[in-house]
């Protein structure tokens, strides 16, 4: 008899299973199981032949069972007794007994009890004790078993996703436990599957929170249809939470209650926990399903009954957001402003000033140009300096010059942004109100503001006095300039061919000359003569230049003619070619873009990829190199490795090759591959594959992404099918999937649905939204 001991779903029963399997074949496997177990074993024992396994599975239901009144008499003793005979009759042999039983069963069976009395299983411990092998398997693997387990992972996904997902290291709880809580939840009835899906998409949404007994049922409701709720019984959400906390195989169910800790507040409400596994797999297999109102109507309510809701408001915010619906994440927007009190309490005011802000962006986006410059405004009011650049390039978007060169100053002048000043006065120039103009950038150089000896507005200054004919002003102001004391410039010689070269492209070279002749006393000597040369020579370089631009061609120093061209095309012919597969057109059109998508002119890439073309033998050793298991890569940089090597499969002839290792790098997260490989396959005709790759990347979240998929679509003439996909990808999170659904409505010549779609959004359920404002909450309100 051999009895494995171990909690619950730790791998007792498989292991004697894969025993089982090494017996002879004229062995035989007997169940004690109908009409009861103890019946069945009772009755089946005194005839057990030789060469029979007694498979007793979860031996606690044949040693704990008392006698039933007004049925057989017989008790966990009694079966107990009976396997003790079995085992002690060698004439019946040879038989094996298999148990397995958990650890808390194993102790009580065992111990013995204290003082005089009853001893309820005296007949069970000696024979489990005295008799049987028994052996404890741990609850979890040890260091050297995970080592091994990493070896198993590259041949068996299930061993990979359980390494890499169990927690403590309970693989084989994870092993156990997956598929039944996957048919738990695959057979629950319609009020139960609606109470786990809630708990799924409110993961999905928030993570981590605690689902309350009233979040759940509430959101429920959406995810049953009429019907289906018209036929639920009066309790059926106490029927939906009993079947999702019922444990299974020893690990939790779906859900799990929240227990308080000691110390801690008890809590309002029950609450639950969603199980791990089926947490992760809603995160995939839910992605693309569209999570009702019901549950963004809870979701509210819940985060509004929380002391301190701002943070999650904003989060969820952002998840409506990128899922376009717009309705939505403005009103939680609204709300995490209107509850952040706290956050000035502490001094966090810049997360307010985020909220507001990306509200503001969200309605830029929507074309609301004016109210999202409430929005930004109000974020100005409270103290975000850098909402006032959001304010001035929307309305200078919007040809609002004179209101944006305002706000241009306002961004100046509280962040002390030399960019800022550059945009005020070149609006200013641009809309002739020169004087203003020369006012701005003369402010702009005695503020001296981080960056400005780039931009240098003083000699901004000097070029539009230039531009005015105002050359003796130009050259006094630089004067005052070189000579103030607020000022560091180092390079005094380089700032006067500066200006020199300023006059002389306003064409007052030679004015500026004859200032300074008669104003020499005000210039010292040296820089006096630095500044005469540099106004001669750019008056001949001037000259030259135009000389050239006349003809087409200068003479270098050398005496060598050169025009237009570089000269270096012909050195090049001098350096080694790489040798050039057969197939020039296709296969120098996939070196490129090779070569320019990954190492631009290294001309390494071509070689490399060319010399792998002469043996698929070689390809596929490189493949093995990399890390291949037969369905996947472990090492981090792989994905170039399959790339070269792929195209050396196709450039061998073993195209179906090559193609299958095309769309396998379409599913890589690096968008620079991933994008390359969709391409390849567009280019070698293979059009529906590419859409099927590009599809499945924008479904992850690749924004670019959502316009190769349409891309391709609108050239294969399935534009209809775009219009069908593109709000499923949006549901996905992927938020540039509204702006692409307004901008193919608009090519299709729907424009006022393009319109609205693009001001309001979608709703929940996948409709246009109707009009709705967005009002901003007074600032004061948090005060």
């Amino acid at each position: 008899m051999v009895v494995l001991i171990g909690d619950s779903s730790t791998g007792k029963t498989r292991a004697l299973w894969e025993a089982v399997q090494g017996l002879p074949a004229e062995w035989g496997v007997w169940h004690p199981i109908v009409p009861t177990p103890v019946v069945a074993a009772a009755s089946g024992l005194p005839e057990v032949e030789p060469r029979t396994v007694v498979w007793l599975n979860q031996a606690e239901r044949y040693f704990f069972a008392e006698p039933v009144i007004g049925g057989p008499s017989v008790s966990g003793e009694t079966i107990a007794g009976q396997l003790h005979e079995l085992l002690a009759e060698t004439r019946r042999g040879p038989v094996l007994v298999l148990a397995t039983l958990w650890t808390e069963s194993w102790s009580v069976l065992t111990t013995e009890p204290e003082g005089v009395g009853a001893d309820p299983y005296r007949e069970s411990r000696t024979l489990l004790t005295d008799i049987a092998v028994s052996t404890h398997v741990p609850p979890a693997f040890s260091d050297e078993e995970m080592v091994r387990l990493q070896e198993l992972t590259r041949t068996d996904p299930r061993l990979a996703q359980a390494a890499r997902d169990a927690e403590d290291r309970q693989v084989i709880q994870f092993l156990a436990g997956a598929p039944a809580l996957m048919d738990r939840y695959r057979s629950a009835d319609p009020g139960a599957r609606a109470l786990i899906e809630a708990a799924m998409d409110a993961r999905r949404l928030l993570s981590g929170i605690d689902l309350p007994h009233t979040l759940l049922t509430a959101a429920a409701q959406g995810y049953l249809t009429d019907r289906q709720w018209n036929q639920l019984p009066d309790d059926w959400a106490e029927k939906a939470l009993r079947y999702a906390l019922r444990r299974v195989r020893g690990v939790p169910g779906p859900l799990t209650l929240v227990r308080s800790r000691r110390g801690a507040p008890a809590l309002e409400q029950p609450s639950y926990d969603l199980a791990d596994h089926l947490e992760q797999y809603a995160g995939k297999a839910r992605r693309g399903v569209r999570v009702p109102a019901a549950l963004w109507d809870a979701l509210i309510r819940l985060i509004s009954s929380h002391p301190k809701p701002a943070a999650r408001f904003f989060f969820l915010a952002r998840e409506a957001r990128d899922r376009g619906l717009l309705r939505i994440a403005t009103c939680l927007y609204t709300r995490a402003i209107e509850s952040s009190a706290y956050l000035m309490e502490i001094g966090e005011v810049g997360i307010i000033h985020g909220m507001f802000e990306e509200e503001a962006r969200l309605l830029r986006d929507a074309g609301r140009i004016d109210e999202a410059i409430e929005w930004y405004r109000c974020a100005f009011d409270m103290g975000s300096v850098h909402s006032s650049s959001y304010i001035a390039w929307m309305l200078e978007e919007t040809n609002r010059t004179d209101e944006a060169i305002d706000w241009w100053k306002k961004c100046a002048n509280s962040t002390e942004s030399s960019v800022a000043g550059e945009k005020a006065g070149n609006l200013l120039e641009k809309k002739g109100r020169l004087e203003e103009a020369l006012a701005w950038w003369q402010h702009c150089s005695e503020q001296h503001w981080p960056g400005n000896y780039y931009e240098r507005p003083h000699m901004r200054a000097l070029a539009l006095l230039a531009k005015m004919g105002r050359v003796g002003d130009a050259m006094s102001w630089w004067l005052h300039y070189e000579g103030g004391s607020r000022h560091e410039i180092d390079d005094v010689e380089g700032s006067a061919q500066e200006a020199s070269g300023i006059l002389a492209e306003a064409g007052c070279a030679e004015a500026a000359i004859s200032w300074l002749h008669t104003h020499r006393t005000c210039v010292a000597d040296n820089r006096l003569d630095v500044m005469l040369d540099s106004l001669q020579l750019r008056i001949e370089w001037s000259s030259r230049s135009a000389e050239f631009d006349s003809t087409g061609s200068a003479t270098g120093a050398d005496g060598i003619e050169t025009r237009g061209e570089s000269s270096s095309a012909a050195n090049s012919a001098e350096r080694p070619q790489p040798r050039q597969p057969q197939d020039v057109d296709l296969h120098e059109s996939i070196i490129r873009r090779i070569n320019a998508y990954i190492w631009s002119e290294d001309i390494n890439c071509i070689i490399q990829v060319t010399e792998l073309a002469a043996g698929a033998d070689e390809a596929e050793e490189c493949l093995r190199r990399s890390g291949y298991n037969g369905a996947r890569f472990d090492t981090g940089d792989s994905e170039l490795d399959i790339l070269y090597v792929s195209t050396a499969l196709w450039m061998a002839g073993r195209g179906e090759e090559a193609v299958r290792w095309w769309k396998f790098l379409g599913e890589f997260s690096r968008t620079r591959i991933a994008r390359l490989a969709t391409k390849l396959l567009e280019d070698t005709g293979r059009a529906n594959e590419a859409i099927l790759c590009v599809q499945a990347r924008a479904e992850v979240g690749d924004t670019h992404a959502v316009a190769d998929a349409v891309r391709l679509l609108t050239e294969a003439g399935r534009t209809e099918e775009v219009l069908a996909w593109l709000p499923t990808c949006a549901v996905t999170g992927n938020r540039v999937a509204l702006p692409m659904m307004v901008q193919v409505l608009r090519g299709t010549g729907r424009a006022a649905d393009a319109e609205k779609l693009e001001r309001y959004g979608w709703e929940p359920d996948g409709l246009p939204a109707e009009r709705w404002e967005a009002v901003p909450p007074a600032p004061g309100l948090l005060a």
